[in-house]
């Protein structure tokens, strides 16, 4: 069997003006898991990341010492999630916040309309071609590195919704909302053969573990 590990990037700089980057707790989120999976002793083979900065910055953190230079691939991008927010409230005449459950909300209703395909004008792709994307490169993951490998694979919360809903067969709603829950730094654990793919693990937070740590456990 070999392993895959679908880790979310640290925290990101929500509410500043640059988003797309690790916050100083995001830094140390990703700091103990890299010391959580060495403790593990698996033997990595590869880490990839999708092309945003706050998923490299992870891949970068969790490459350690390590001799494998993380791999971009953007198939594990995330999903425009600004350019849908946008569009939206600016057809429903909403106004974005940094309030992390008003935000939510809006995000929430944002991803509705845009399974429904009524965000089809905005300049990003359709939640169908987002989901195919996805798996596509799940697919040539596993087949570029065959069996007997553990990989890592640093992403994003709505990309691992999608894939864990590709393999558990959800459909479009159910696997969006899968993402709703997924904490930062966390790892979703895929395990696969020549004849299947299997969830093993999801959300886990082993790393963040203990009453000193507590705070450390974030969504946004």
């Amino acid at each position: 069997m070999s392993t895959i590990y679908l880790i979310r990037h640290g925290q990101a700089s929500f509410g500043s003006a640059n988003y797309d980057q690790l916050s100083v707790s995001g830094e140390l989120q990703v700091h103990y898991l890299r010391h959580y999976l060495s403790d593990l002793a698996v033997p990595i083979d590869a880490i990839y990341s999708g092309p945003r900065v706050r998923q490299q910055q992870t891949a970068q953190i969790l490459k350690g010492s390590t001799s494998h230079n993380p791999i971009e691939c953007s198939g594990f991008d995330e999903y425009d999630a600004d350019a849908l927010l946008r569009y939206y409230c600016n057809i429903m005449k909403k106004n974005l916040t940094h309030d992390p459950r008003a935000f939510q909300r809006i995000l929430e209703e944002t991803c509705t309309s845009w399974i429904k395909g009524d965000l089809s004008a905005a300049l990003t792709c359709s939640f169908k071609e987002f989901r195919e994307r996805v798996a596509g490169a799940l697919n040539q993951l596993i087949q570029h590195e065959g069996r007997g490998k553990h990989l890592l694979v640093c992403t994003s919360a709505g990309v691992i919704g999608v894939a864990i809903g590709h393999v558990l067969g959800l459909n479009d709603k159910e696997s969006i909302n899968l993402s709703w829950s997924v904490n930062n730094s966390s790892i979703t654990r895929l395990e696969y053969n020549s004849a299947r793919i299997s969830l093993t693990q999801f959300n886990g937070l082993p790393h963040l573990a203990g009453a000193n740590r507590q705070g450390l456990i974030t969504l946004r």
